[in-house]
């Protein structure tokens, strides 16, 4: 599981790892090159440099005041970049980046290392989130047990181990022969021509009566909801996972279901 950086409060962590590291653009480079790359970075602000020294920044702001004064793309962006940009450095905490946008107006900040150097930028959304150590597949499958949530991604593993996997299986196959023989009975009661349908019909559904009332479809539905939460990229915290819906559309469960009826 992801784990936080430095605890869970972002205004109390480091904004240097809060930030989002973004590129820097060269005081040489033209107006043609700061919106490419700014389109490549998904960023609406750049830190111009000279060499490691930061000089201003360029944004979107300044990107509109260029096409308005009839400025080419090739055209050198130190004419239209904004000197005066607020920068706050890497060690100081959340609460003071909040304070300082609060206090300038501005809503994303220039994060510089403790050399001056820009390191990334700074705005209000890095405040609502934690920064995680995590490698995420991007799909993966799990099984409920007696003992808890087995999960992988085809390759790699986690949560029980081997004897609950086994275990569980044993539960469910043994379920499914008590409920066979317990339907057998009263399959002898009815005519003949009824008894087929009655065995294997009621068998299958006092199965799954069986399993809905087990403790097994409560840790059915946590697994659910942990695996939308790891594919969806959601914190893995309890707050947000009990959010995630309680079926998912790879369920082997429901497979199964259709697959019966569509046999009966």
């Amino acid at each position: 599981m992801a784990s936080p950086l430095f605890g869970s409060d972002p205004m109390r962590m480091p904004v240097g790892a809060l930030c989002r590291r973004t590129g820097v653009i060269e005081a040489e480079a033209s107006l043609q090159r700061a919106a490419d790359l700014m389109s490549e970075l998904g960023t609406s602000l750049l830190p111009v440099c000279d060499g490691e020294t930061l000089v201003g920044v360029i944004d979107e702001a300044s990107l509109l005041r260029a096409l308005g004064d009839g400025a080419l793309p090739t055209d050198h962006l130190l004419r239209f970049i904004a000197e005066k940009h607020p920068t706050i450095q890497a060690n100081a905490l959340g609460v003071e980046a909040m304070r300082l946008m609060h206090d300038t107006g501005h809503t994303i900040l220039v994060v510089l290392s403790a050399e001056g150097a820009p390191i990334g930028v700074m705005s209000p959304s890095n405040l609502g989130r934690v920064p995680v150590i995590q490698h995420r597949p991007k799909m993966i499958g799990g099984m409920a047990t007696p003992h808890g949530v087995y999960l992988t991604n085809g390759s790699i593993g986690a949560g029980v181990g081997p004897f609950s996997l086994m275990l569980t299986g044993v539960v469910m196959f043994s379920a499914l022969i008590i409920a066979t023989i317990a339907m057998s009975y009263v399959a002898d009661l009815a005519p003949l021509k009824l008894q087929p349908l009655i065995t294997n019909g009621g068998a299958t559904i006092l199965f799954l009566i069986a399993l809905r009332i087990s403790p097994i479809a409560g840790i059915h539905g946590a697994e659910h909801k942990v695996v939308h939460a790891v594919e969806r990229g959601e914190p893995l915290e309890l707050e947000a996972v009990k959010r995630m819906p309680r079926l998912h559309p790879r369920c082997g469960t429901n497979l199964a279901v259709g697959a019966m009826i569509f046999l009966g």
